[in-house]
């Protein structure tokens, strides 16, 4: 019982961190050198609407897979401490009922 209320949390945190280390890396794969290199010339606004909506979409996307994760790790955690308390309750009744 003990043993599947740890790999439940243990596996719950991996997919958090797991979610933090990506949403990271998604954010840090835009180009945010060139981004604010083009932001200073006037001559290429179709190609700044493109960055600044795929610079959006970066945020979005990241925010979406953090979040995801997120509730992936929790309800894992949530439903390792729900087997255990089951697990109490069905003990329970087996030395209740064998008295």
């Amino acid at each position: 019982m003990k043993i599947r209320n740890n790999a439940a949390q243990v596996i719950g945190w991996i997919f958090i961190v797991a979610g933090i280390i990506f949403a990271i890396l998604i954010v840090a794969s835009f180009d945010y050198e060139y981004y604010n290199y083009v932001k200073d010339f006037p001559v290429t606004e179709d190609q700044l609407d493109f960055l600044e909506s795929e610079l959006v979409s970066t945020w979005v996307y990241a925010t979406i897979l953090l979040f995801g994760h997120v509730a992936v790790g929790v309800v894992i955690m949530t439903l390792g401490k729900i087997l255990s308390y089951v697990q109490l309750m069905a003990l329970g009744n087996e030395e209740v009922s064998n008295q």
